[in-house]
C-alpha cells in the first residue's frame, strides 16, 4: 500500500495500545540533499556529528561508498516509528486478504455477540 505524497496532514493508525501518527516531515520540503548524502569516509571521521544531525533534525543520512548508496543512518525514534508503521501495514494487508476471502462478519453481529456475551446493555 503506497500513500500518495499529498495525503492529509495527519493519518492516525491504531496499533495495539498505541496511536501512530504519520505526517509529512516539517523539514521535507526544506531538506538540502547535500547535507543528507555523505560518503562512508565522512561517517567514519565524523560519527558524532552525523549522529547529532539525524537526532536533531529527524532526517536520515544517506551513506555512499564508491558513489553508490549503501546504507541509511536514522535516529532511533524515527526507526521505531517506521517499524511500527510497517507492522501496521502488514496487519492491514492480512485483514484485506481475510475480507477478500470472506473470512469476516458484519460489525453489527460482532458487537451484538460481544454485548450478549458480556451482558452489556445500551
Amino acid at each position: 500500500m503506497k500513500l500518495p505524497y499529498n495525503y492529509a496532514e495527519n493519518l492516525f493508525l491504531f496499533y495495539g495500545n498505541k496511536v501512530l501518527t504519520l505526517r509529512k516531515s516539517k523539514n521535507c520540503e526544506k531538506m538540502n540533499l547535500k547535507e543528507c548524502i555523505k560518503p562512508v569516509s565522512y561517517i567514519q571521521n565524523n560519527t558524532a556529528d552525523a549522529m547529532a544531525f539525524v537526532t536533531e533534525r529527524r532526517e536520515p543520512v544517506i551513506i555512499t561508498q564508491d558513489g553508490n548508496v549503501k546504507a541509511v543512518l536514522l535516529d532511533m525514534e524515527s526507526y521505531q516509528s517506521m517499524k511500527d508503521a510497517i507492522n501496521m501495514l502488514r496487519l492491514l494487508r492480512l485483514s484485506e486478504r481475510d475480507v477478500a476471502a470472506g473470512n469476516c462478519r458484519p460489525a453489527e453481529k460482532v458487537f451484538a455477540n460481544l454485548k450478549s456475551k458480556y451482558g452489556i446493555n445500551d
